[in-house]
């Protein structure tokens, strides 16, 4: 397949390089300073070509000599010369090409500082494609060609550098994005998937990739370095003063349904955006957002599974399964409603007061099948389960934002947020365990009813104050939130065990309340002070404070088979422990900050607390307080325009949560009963990374490489046991040896043939675990390496795009060799979309996974085939009709496979959205300008 869709590219560039002639001429430029008629500098300009008729980019013009330019392999027409030079007002003039030659050969180009004003200069929108200005790549939208219904999401697939995957997980230059604004607002609490799948692609005139200073850093003064990926949406100037959107239904076979509108009103001073969903078809939008607020920001550590393993995964529509604890909403046949409301304004003279609020809410359930093979190499077991059940989620949450600037030197900052989420849960669970001889080892059936709810309220503060003559400012900045989360939950559990030395067998028949609830803030007090205002040096002192307290909670009935009654207290799976967390650090640093350097050194203590009371079957207490000198630097440098290296180190200490401490048995999982550690220690640790990127706008050539290092001592880790029943039993413990390596290469390229894209990226983590298995220790060496590489080809009559994506995994275990492992897995997609005529289009998309190496010759294959045929009506082509088919082939398949830390290979499948054929009806919506 990689070797047709290899040909099949290669005949399309060679079709679209038959049009051009192949010459090259160098024009003559010289570019004057009209303020003061010196000659400005060639190699400060950037000059691009662009077509005449939409101002789309077609080459980025080389400089070959001070002032000539290189023109290669243009076809004959009329074009647009575009310059741009730092600290000038962009021009544009119009040349033509005949047989290969431009008439003149000298082009005297006068421009015109920004600073000088001459009444009225207007600038006509002649634009490249890409242009790089110091933390910012700003991207034309209107150079990529995207089609009538397309979303920012298919916009942005198309742009060189960014990527993202089929979980919609969007990558640029090897950081995450987890915020996209819009014209500089928040969107829907800044929620990525929300802007990008609601917004039509047509309505955006820039996009802008930012690196973003954090919250902290912001309300705080100190600019640690620390960057994140922001993108910002600017719209048309047309949509910023009326209403659009559109509204969509589509009616499938199977009684498969979806039901959406997305509804914008903008002006110059305010947004409102209006959305709501309905479906069967697996599309909701439960984000990890949602889960942070749920669990104070903890989620792994909360939704942490008993044998120590992390199970992370992000659906294609954003929804996110930790460890299988929202299996409802990440597997299985889904429905969901849900819908949200963002408004965001300016108030005052000066647009001193800005306001954002955000109201979403979903309702969401499912029928799932699970199958699982779980091979435990170490302990010579084999399980096969089956779970079966049915789930439903709700989730409720408002976001608010206040900026208020009070003054030229007073600003303020208030942003609260309250969730609340409900869930239901029941589940039939069938597991059978045997030794790789086949003989028997257990045979389980539970019957698992749960019940929760978990509300969250919090926000943030933050008060700068600058003081008067440039003498430094005074920043205050406050975090936190207080959540109460209660699970209830009724286990019908039989246990078969047969062996040889103990036949055993047991009924547990449980019900048991969880309760989990605890406040933390976190503030920062910080004062500025310049050393050198010529040098930009300044002296940064600052005091945090985090406070974190929790109750957390298990109370366990047995029941009762005299009178039916659940009443029989069970102290072993009963118990509750108060701890207290805190931190106190002081800091101080030197920071200097210019358009080239951003240097930060400081130096700092952090005095850690941990106070608790454990009590279950005795009581006892925990009382830990420990200093640590935890130092951190790190530089931004940009020796030259489009370039920047970011360069940390720091030093970390973590204290354990009182789920990690707290020693009573949870046997919710019936092969896994955990515990926690009340002798758990702090852990340290040193973190290490670099990041480098660098655009070169003579070649549209956009490369980043990234590096990470990271060092454990004490880290975390757990102690597991099997007894002969293969019962495992688990509880954290501290190891010294955890660490980390990490690294990546991204290469984006727009090469001169108009249209083609390529985007291409390889990345590899090795790490290094130990645990102890049966008491013995287990140094587990893990490696994996992916390699993404992406082909976009975009013309007016026809799209291409092919995204190849293996993944390489290697794992070692010293406690057993039979327990290393060696596998592959390719996620590999195909896209191909045909204008027959300007109203109709055809497409189809096909998307290959597969897993190769799988335990006992098991390989995996499976393709999912969409295809369908839309026409445009109406006199601006805003009402489509079309005929889709999803999963041609009856062949999609919800496959997963992990190595846990503890060297066990486990292989599950879901149940899942399988072929069914649609109609889809959209209505664009549309009364904008003036």
């Amino acid at each position: 397949m990689i070797k047709q869709l290899q040909i099949l590219l290669l005949l399309l560039i060679c079709y679209s390089s038959g049009f051009s002639q192949n010459f090259s001429q160098e024009l003559i430029v010289k570019a004057v300073n009209v303020k003061n008629q010196e000659i400005v500098d060639n190699r400060l300009i950037s000059v691009s070509l662009l077509n005449v008729k939409d101002s789309t980019f077609v080459q980025q013009l080389r400089w070959t000599e001070r002032s000539n330019v290189s023109l290669k392999g243009i076809r004959d027409g009329k074009y647009i010369l575009f310059y741009q030079a730092e600290g000038f007002i962009p021009r544009y003039e119009d040349i033509m090409v005949r047989n290969g030659q431009v008439a003149e050969e000298l082009h005297v180009i006068n421009f015109i500082p920004k600073q000088i004003s001459l009444g009225e200069v207007v600038v006509k929108g002649a634009r490249t494609n890409i242009a790089v200005k110091g933390d910012t790549t700003d991207y034309n939208a209107l150079g990529y060609v995207t089609q009538v219904n397309d979303n920012v999401e298919a916009l942005l697939k198309k742009l060189p550098g960014i990527d993202i995957s089929r979980d919609g997980k969007i990558t640029v230059q090897g950081k995450t994005v987890n915020k996209v604004l819009v014209d500089g607002k928040e969107f829907f609490g800044n929620d990525p998937k929300a802007a990008i799948k609601n917004l039509p692609a047509d309505a955006i005139a820039k996009v802008q990739v930012i690196d973003d200073k954090t919250d902290r850093t912001k309300n705080t003064g100190i600019d640690d370095g620390q960057r994140e990926k922001v993108i910002n949406l600017s719209l048309k100037n047309d949509k910023k003063n009326g209403w659009f959107g559109n509204i969509a239904a589509q009616p499938g076979t199977g009684s498969r349904y979806l039901a959406q509108a997305n509804l914008n009103k903008f002006n110059e001073r305010s947004q409102l955006s209006v959305i709501s969903l309905s479906n069967n078809i697996n599309e909701t939008g439960f984000s990890l957002e949602d889960l942070n607020n749920f669990t104070n920001g903890s989620t792994y550590s909360f939704f942490g599974s008993g044998n120590g393993t992390l199970n992370f995964s992000v659906s294609n529509s954003g929804r996110v399964n930790v460890n299988n604890a929202f299996s409802g909403l990440d597997g299985g046949l889904v429905k969901s409603h849900n819908g949200g409301i963002n408004f965001s304004a300016q108030y005052g003279k000066r647009k001193q007061l800005k306001f954002n609020i955000s109201v979403m809410g979903l309702l969401s359930s499912n029928d799932i099948t699970q199958k699982t093979e779980i091979n435990d190499i170490p302990n010579n077991l084999l399980t096969s389960q089956l779970n079966q059940g049915s789930n439903s989620n709700d989730l409720y949450r408002i976001n608010l934002n206040f900026d208020y600037t009070i003054d030229t030197l007073t600003s303020f900052r208030f942003k609260p947020f309250f969730t609340n989420g409900q869930k239901r849960s029941n589940s039939v669970l069938l597991s059978t365990t045997t030794r790789e001889d086949l003989s028997f080892v257990n045979n389980i059936r539970q019957f698992l009813e749960q019940a929760s709810t978990s509300p969250s309220v919090g926000g943030q503060i933050g008060i700068n104050k600058k003081l008067r003559y440039g003498q430094g400012s005074i920043n205050f900045f406050t975090y936190g939130s207080y959540s109460d989360n209660k699970l209830n939950y009724t286990n019908d559990l039989l246990i078969n065990a047969v062996s040889a030395s103990n036949p055993t067998g047991g009924n547990v028949q449980q019900q048991t309340s969880q309760g989990n609830n605890g406040g933390f803030f976190t503030s920062t007090l910080s004062y500025i002070k310049p050393l050198s205002k010529k040098r930009k040096v300044n002296l940064t002192l600052s005091q945090i404070v985090d406070f974190r307290k929790e109750t957390a909670s298990q109370y366990t009935l047995d029941y009762n088979p005299l009178n039916g009654n659940y009443e029989i207290y069970n102290a072993n799976f009963s118990g509750n422990i108060t701890s207290t967390n805190y931190r106190y650090t002081t800091t101080a640093g030197i920071n200097k900050v210019s358009d080239e350097v951003t240097l930060n050194a400081n130096l700092a203590v952090a005095r850690l607390g941990l106070r608790g009371e454990i009590q279950n079957s005795v009581s006892e207490g925990v009382d830990r307080e420990i200093w640590a000198f935890v130092p951190n630097i790190s530089g931004l440098f940009r020796p030259k325009k489009g370039t920047s290296l970011y360069i940390a180190l720091k030093a970390d200490v973590q204290m354990p949560s009182a789920a990690d401490l707290q020693p009573i048995l949870n046997n919710s999982n019936p092969l896994y009963i955990r515990s926690g550690n009340p002798s758990l220690q702090a852990s340290r640790s040193l973190n290490a990374n670099f990041n480098y990127n660098t655009f070169n706008s003579a070649t549209n050539t956009l490369l980043t490489i990234n590096g990470l290092y990271t060092q454990y001592w004490r880290g975390f880790s757990t102690s597991s046991s099997v007894d002969t029943n293969g019962i495992a039993r688990t509880f954290p413990i501290n190891v010294t040896g955890n660490y980390l390596v990490s690294g990546g290469i991204n290469l984006g390229l727009s090469p001169k043939i108009n249209g083609l894209k390529i985007n291409a990226g390889v990345s590899s983590n090795y790490s290094h675990t130990v645990n102890l298995i049966n008491d013995q220790i287990n140094d587990l060496s893990r490696i994996s390496g992916s390699i993404i590489m992406g082909i976009n080809y975009d013309n007016k009559y026809y799209q291409l795009g092919v995204r190849l994506a293996p993944t390489f995994n290697n794992a070692k275990n010293s406690y057993t060799k039979l327990a290393d492992q060696r596998y592959l897995s390719f996620d590999n997609s195909l896209n191909v979309s045909l204008n027959i005529s300007k109203n109709f289009r055809l497409f189809s998309e096909v998307a290959q996974n597969l897993y190769r190496g799988q335990p006992g010759g098991s390989d995996i294959t499976y393709y999912l085939w969409n295809a369908g045929l839309e026409q445009y009506l109406l006199h601006k082509r805003n009402l489509t009709i079309g005929l889709n088919a999803y999963d041609l082939l009856g062949q999609n398949a919800a496959v997963t496979r992990f190595i846990t830390s503890t060297g066990q290979i486990q292989n599950t499948q879901t149940n899942t959205l399988s072929r069914y054929i649609y109609l889809k009806v959209i209505y664009k919506i549309s009364k904008v300008g003036k």
